[in-house]
């Protein structure tokens, strides 16, 4: 049964060091979650983690 889980993402504004608040994404694996973080994101920002909630 596939069932979507619960993924934690950040990102990070380039050239500094600030980390965006995590936001909570739902996808059915961490691949897919990673997809999804990297169409998030800005063209300034890049994705620091992606993990899953238990």
């Amino acid at each position: 049964m596939n069932e979507a889980r619960k993924f934690r993402i950040a990102f990070a504004k380039q050239g500094t060091n600030a980390i965006s608040n995590g936001s909570i994404i739902q996808a059915l694996d961490l691949e897919s979650a990673r997809k999804i973080a990297k169409t998030m994101a800005s063209h300034r920002e890049e994705v620091v983690f992606v993990k899953q909630c238990h």
